[in-house]
């Protein structure tokens, strides 16, 4: 009488993780491809990309840590990618005001707060939503072919053209050195050189944890005073001097938003 074959649940097994890992590796396809189309402004893209993940890390196989990593990478791509929507249709905006296209202008005025409410819902702070709102107000009151020289609307010092508003370190909040805060990412800890409730500076950190305009999970805690928590950021500048990376935070959650908050009033600051 032939014997059970007792290869055979080793072989489902083996197989079963084969599946599991070609799944990991389109989801890390997608999602690379995603980040491109966010730093690009395409939203579209974007949504069907992001909608396209959140159906694939549904399957029970996928290990819970895998998920959570995609997921939390989904949350700031979809704010990036309407912040830098934001940015490029003001900029088209300005430049239509200026060639005294008034339809034009109006349509990306009303494209350009569409993408800034959803921004805002997702987490943009306050900072961004004002810079915006001025270019809105400097097209609005742009009018005419564009001027070599003063006009009413546009008078000696005249706003500066618009600056990225997705892009580049913001500094309206007070910094602070102390207390130090420790950033877990990709198996190593660092120390920040200061921090505040936009982003942080990284001591030690180089391009290979913080790769230029790609967002990042990391672990954010103070050693003996709280429990690591989840955070996305992003590089802005390679600190040179000191030796790190500066970072700003993708989403100002009420969970770091708090964080942060406690460490200030700790602080004894208002």
């Amino acid at each position: 009488m032939a014997k059970p074959d007792g290869g055979a649940p080793e072989q489902a097994g083996a197989a079963e993780a084969e599946a599991v890992e070609r799944l990991k590796q389109q989801c890390e396809d997608t999602l690379t491809r995603v980040r491109e189309q966010a730093l690009v402004g395409a939203t579209s893209d974007v949504d069907a990309g992001v909608k396209a993940l959140y159906e694939a890390i549904k399957d029970p196989k996928l290990p819970r840590e895998f998920v959570r990593h995609i997921s939390g990478e989904l949350k700031g791509l979809d704010l990036l990618v309407n912040m830098k929507a934001t940015d490029q249709a003001l900029r088209r905006a300005v430049v239509h005001a200026q060639a005294d296209r008034k339809l034009e202008r109006s349509q990306e005025i009303a494209a350009a707060r569409g993408f800034l409410s959803r921004a805002m819902a997702l987490g943009a702070n306050e900072a961004f939503k004002h810079a915006a709102e001025m270019t809105i107000e400097s097209a609005l009151l742009t009018g005419g072919v564009k001027q070599t020289g003063p006009t009413r609307a546009k008078p000696v010092d005249e706003t500066p053209p618009p600056r990225s508003l997705a892009k580049g370190e913001r500094r309206e909040y007070k910094r602070y050195e102390t207390p130090v805060l420790t950033v877990a990412v990709a198996g190593k800890s660092f120390a920040t050189f200061d921090w505040s409730m936009g982003g942080m500076l990284i001591g030690g950190s180089t391009a290979d944890e913080f790769p230029s305009d790609e967002p990042v999970q990391i672990e954010l805690s103070v050693p003996g005073l709280s429990r690591p928590l989840e955070v996305s950021v992003v590089a802005v500048r390679v600190e040179i001097r000191k030796g790190g990376i500066a970072v700003r935070f993708l989403q100002l959650t009420p969970d770091l938003s708090g964080f942060l908050r406690r460490l200030i009033l700790n602080r004894g600051v208002a």
